[in-house]
């Protein structure tokens, strides 16, 4: 996982290196994302990494 806030301070994007199934999971069961005040989840998209972990192999 990666993450860190927005330079506005407006938010801040996270990065996990799951399936979305296990995302689910995540999401569901982490009590931050869940009963933290202020903390919403708005979006999720995947995301197809170019370089590092996770790369296609040609």
């Amino acid at each position: 996982m990666a993450a860190g806030p927005r330079a506005d301070d407006r938010g801040a994007p996270l990065l996990f290196a799951v399936d979305r199934a296990r995302l689910d999971e995540i999401l569901h069961e982490a009590p931050y994302y869940r009963r933290t005040a202020g903390v919403e989840v708005r979006s999720v998209r995947e995301r197809t990494p170019l370089v590092g972990p996770g790369t296609p192999t040609p």
